[in-house]
């Protein structure tokens, strides 16, 4: 995989400063709430990045706030794979905005739709470095919660070792933080990498991180996502109610350590799961040192099934309980 370098379209924001330093020079992307446009800074010759909140978001309430907590969240986690927050400022327009380096390479979402998948060296190497970024979050107390390939940058490092970037922490949230009141009525993240406790907003834990990286091992190795369909309410279904299929039932021959890694990070029950980023880690560095062998934990919740641990959390699972009908069914608390 040759290291990418940024390409950016013409927009109409090409040629704009803003704040007297940051040339916009193209369009790279957008998402739900941003767009990211390449940038100059004026003052270093150097090349950046810039995410400026869109419009529409910026009329929602709450949103504007929002920019200014992601980079005060991302500067809270210092480490070299972690994307670095450089600057941020309001346009003439009233936008809010921040700067960020620019990086070579490709989003790994934009590498699986060229692949399909990657070999099985790469993939644990690439859920590797993610881990060691989001374990440094975890440590600072942020627990990231949009944890997918498309907030991951790969590029080739130093020896052609791979190198990975965790990008994107406006999800994020602080670990001692209550549930804002922005987020109670609203299903923050990717629902395809979401952990059952995210999709009816209770409050997230390092686990939930856990739980999402172990689907983008998934996808890496099996090149298809647990649960396909183009229903959304169906992928909601699956991912509260239906175990993570096995990898073997997609790829003949996986290494039987590298799916209990998986299942064993994919659990419903946040208990049954890894307890920390650095247990998955260390799976991880057994099965790639070959040093001892993975297996399927026990579960310390049997069944395996999510239950929810306040009031709003199990309303919404009978409400949707009662939409899916006989495909789901409501655990009794604990």
């Amino acid at each position: 995989m040759a290291t990418r370098v940024l390409t950016a379209s013409p927009s109409q924001l090409s040629g704009a400063i803003l704040d007297g330093r940051y040339k916009i020079e193209g369009f790279l992307s957008h998402g739900a709430t941003a767009r990211v446009y390449l940038a100059s800074d004026l003052a270093t010759e150097r090349a950046v990045v810039v995410k400026l909140l869109s419009p529409e978001a910026a009329e929602k309430p709450g949103f504007r706030a929002l920019v200014a907590r992601e980079a005060t969240v991302t500067r809270r986690v210092r480490h070299p794979n972690v994307v670095t927050v450089l600057d941020e400022g309001v346009t003439s327009g009233g936008l809010p905005y921040l700067v960020m380096e620019a990086l070579p390479g490709e989003p790994l979402d934009k590498l699986l739709a060229r692949k399909g998948r990657v070999k099985l060296d790469q993939a644990l190497k690439i859920v590797r470095e993610a881990a060691d970024a989001l374990a440094a979050a975890h440590a600072a107390g942020v627990v990231h919660r949009d944890v997918k390939p498309g907030n991951l940058q790969v590029r080739r490092g130093p020896g052609s070792e791979l190198a990975v970037k965790l990008l994107d922490f406006g999800m994020a949230k602080l670990s001692s933080e209550e549930t804002h009141r922005d987020d109670a009525s609203t299903v923050l993240g990717t629902i395809e990498y979401m952990a059952p406790e995210q999709i009816v907003v209770e409050m997230v834990d390092a686990r939930a991180d856990v739980y999402a990286l172990g689907v983008v091992l998934f996808r890496l190795v099996t090149g298809h996502l647990p649960f396909e369909t183009d229903a959304g309410p169906m992928v909601l279904r699956h991912q509260l109610f239906s175990p993570i299929p096995p990898p073997s039932w997609l790829v003949e021959g996986i290494d039987p350590q590298v799916e209990a890694l998986i299942l064993n990070a994919t659990r419903k029950h946040p208990d049954n799961r890894y307890p920390t980023m650095n247990a998955f880690a260390e799976d991880l560095d057994a099965i790639l040192a070959r040093s001892a062998r993975v297996e399927t934990r026990p579960l310390s919740r049997a069944p395996d099934m999510y239950v929810p641990t306040t009031e709003r959390g199990r309303e919404a699972l009978r409400v949707l309980s009662q939409k899916f009908g006989p495909y789901a069914s409501v655990p009794p608390p604990s």
